[in-house]
């Protein structure tokens, strides 16, 4: 089964927010010590995209397909625009856009490597 692909949709503007989960889990030991280690083998990334003039057909598009992914659901392939990197992702959070103009929104939408 072939995975669904992110919409072609303006790309979002700058900064692109890009960070790593930290995989750590530490335990605090009675002498004080702090003991840690790797709960996961995988430190997966995430991306912040921001939109601050997407088009009203654009951001129905977008909706329709934060929809069909049931939000966070369900994972989807992603091509970054700043390196052309694709990524299995799934919606991460709250989606909220707000209508800045007649026919523009702007917002934000998060994604997380699977």
């Amino acid at each position: 089964m072939s995975l669904l692909v992110f919409p072609n949709v303006t790309n979002p503007v700058y900064p692109l927010d890009e960070g790593r989960e930290n995989p750590a889990i530490s335990s605090q030991m009675e002498n004080g010590m702090v003991v840690s280690r790797p709960r996961f083998t995988r430190i997966r990334k995430k991306w912040t995209l921001k939109w601050t003039a997407l088009k009203n057909n654009e951001y129905q598009i977008l909706m329709t397909f934060w929809e069909k992914m049931c939000g966070g659901s369900q994972e989807f392939q992603w091509i970054n625009p700043v390196t052309a990197a694709s990524y299995t992702v799934r919606f991460t959070g709250e989606m909220n856009f707000h209508l800045t103009s007649h026919d523009m929104w702007e917002g934000e939408i998060t994604l997380q490597e699977v």
